[in-house]
């Protein structure tokens, strides 16, 4: 649990992110994303989305070997857009071919009207991806908190979330 969904992204950032990484960042987006990776020193790489969607196939086309990871937000903000299941698993196979590291904005998840059931589709929930995907989000807009600072964040292992609390701290 978090100080806001914003210092969980930014607690993401400096615990995985190093001078120099790539992280590929969808556009349009929530500039805050890419600030965040900014100032952990990262290049953010902004991909532009096809109907509002980020693309396994665009992540493909701009992943470099400097690339660590990949930030998906879903549903979108600003957008509103979901990525759909079909899309995840592909971007699930790129994330495995390129060994990128998944960073889930999941703060619209419940927000969702779609047809996939109850929540939005989460790379999470693919097998074989909570060993390659870091999510987070804020407790603020699905129970209508603005003002309450409550966020979360979401990793691998234990020992990753050491090294985001760790990174918390100095934030």
């Amino acid at each position: 649990v978090c100080n806001g969904g914003m210092e969980a992204v930014f607690a993401t950032m400096f615990a995985t992110v190093n001078p120099g990484d790539e992280v590929i960042v969808p556009t349009p987006n929530w500039p805050n994303i890419r600030w965040a990776v900014h100032l952990a020193g990262g290049l953010a790489k902004e991909v532009p989305c096809k109907a509002g969607v980020l693309t396994a196939e665009a992540i493909a086309a701009a992943s470099t070997c400097r690339t660590k990871a990949v930030v998906l937000s879903s549903p979108a903000n600003p957008l509103g857009t979901t990525t759909s299941t079909a899309e995840l698993i592909k971007i699930a196979a790129v994330a495995r071919e390129k060994d990128l590291l998944v960073m889930s904005d999941e703060t619209y998840s419940r927000l969702y009207f779609g047809d996939e059931g109850e929540v939005a589709p989460s790379i999470l929930a693919l097998p074989g991806m909570q060993e390659r995907c870091v999510a987070f989000g804020t407790f603020s807009k699905t129970y209508a908190m603005d003002g309450w600072r409550l966020g979360w964040a979401v990793t691998p292992t234990a020992a990753d979330a050491v090294q985001l609390a760790k990174a918390r701290y100095y934030i």
